[in-house]
């Protein structure tokens, strides 16, 4: 195992052993962030104004990022695809409380042959870079829809909070090693989920 994981074989003070380190230590924090989103789903028995599209895509994913991990021969990558165990109550939330609409259920079937994609094609950075910007456009429907219903509904502060403070490190850590694709998505990432923050907490008519 110890031959099988580039951690172990590049180990030592260095930029991969370090990310990997900060990789492992942001997957427990958005864990964190996750379970306590499924728990007030589950609390409330309710869905309202919780995305289908950005939960049951990250869901995906992640199955399909094991995958792409165990290519890359990396442990760090393969703890931070187990948020999918995470997404599960969640997913199953959505289905159990909210009907979904017929875009909601033609777009799962696409997000599920991402998974056999990944594993069979040898094009596997290629499609990961396809499965962050659908992961990305299906991000916007949070705060979308938040700002729609005036109203937190179940959506979970904790949830986007913990993604938001995650999103800010990986950007300096993109600047620091001038990685333009994690520079990007992270300023993306922190707009996005700047704005549930800033939502759930604007002081208007937003019910709880």
């Amino acid at each position: 195992m110890q031959n099988f994981f580039i951690e172990f074989q590049n180990f030592g003070w260095n930029v991969k052993t370090v990310s990997a380190f900060i990789t492992v230590v942001f997957t427990f924090i958005q864990g964190y962030g996750v379970f306590s989103q499924s728990k007030k789903i589950w609390k409330k028995h309710s869905v309202e104004t919780v995305s289908s599209y950005m939960f049951i895509v990250s869901f995906f994913y992640f199955c399909a990022f094991v995958f792409y991990a165990l290519d890359k021969h990396s442990l760090a990558m393969l703890i931070n695809s187990s948020l999918l165990f995470f997404y599960i109550p969640i997913v199953v939330g959505l289905f159990k409380f909210k009907r979904l609409s017929s875009s909601e259920k033609l777009s799962i079937p696409i997000f599920v042959l991402m998974i056999p994609a990944m594993i069979i094609l040898p094009i596997k950075d290629e499609i990961l870079t396809v499965f962050l910007l659908i992961t990305g456009i299906s991000m916007l429907d949070q705060p979308l829809k938040m700002a729609k219903a005036e109203t937190r509904g179940a959506v979970e502060v904790k949830y986007a909070v913990t993604f938001l403070f995650t999103a800010i490190f990986w950007l300096i850590f993109g600047l620091a090693i001038n990685n333009w694709i994690f520079i990007i998505f992270n300023m993306y990432a922190i707009i996005i989920y700047g704005s549930v923050v800033f939502l759930y907490f604007k002081p208007t008519k937003l019910k709880v």
